[in-house]
């Protein structure tokens, strides 16, 4: 009975380090901030990431993070002004993006 509870944890031990081993666990965290033309950040700009449903707000101070845009197409988009698509290259960690009015 002991060596079955002995070779039961075995497996399952074993089964979970290679499903987690399995897993891409790194995440890139592409930081910005969001302005207008004349310097002023834009609070609650919406960013997003063409083609995938990740999607964060930018808070108080225009600041924002999201993760796995690296290589991908960023979004911006906030009411009165021109949405604005920027390609993430794979080794950008930070933006300041610039939106223009209608």
């Amino acid at each position: 009975m002991k060596n079955i509870f002995l070779t039961a944890a075995i497996i399952l031990t074993t089964s979970m380090t290679a499903i987690a081993g399995g897993k891409n666990t790194s995440t890139s965290t592409l930081k910005g901030k969001v302005m207008d033309s004349n310097n002023e950040v834009i609070a609650g700009a919406l960013i997003s990431i063409e083609g995938m449903s990740e999607k964060v707000y930018t808070d108080f101070d225009g600041n924002f993070e999201i993760n796995n845009a690296a290589g991908k197409s960023v979004k911006v988009s906030f009411v009165s002004y021109e949405d604005k698509s920027i390609e993430v290259s794979s080794t950008e960690n930070e933006l300041t993006i610039v939106l223009d009015e209608k």
